[in-house]
């Protein structure tokens, strides 16, 4: 029976439990993607360079 994030509050822990783990989920999502960038731009430029 979990929680469901259409209740304004859940049962227990702290009210603001689930914005926080929003916010750190996107948050982990935004770093996942610069990271997938970073390793990306960091890949073409070793290969230009190569070349």
């Amino acid at each position: 029976m979990s929680a469901s994030s259409s209740s304004p509050r859940p049962a227990r822990g702290r009210p603001t439990s689930s914005v926080a783990n929003q916010h750190a989920r996107r948050r982990v999502r935004t770093l996942l993607i610069f990271g997938l960038l970073f390793l990306v731009t960091v890949i073409i430029l070793l290969i230009s360079l190569a070349l």
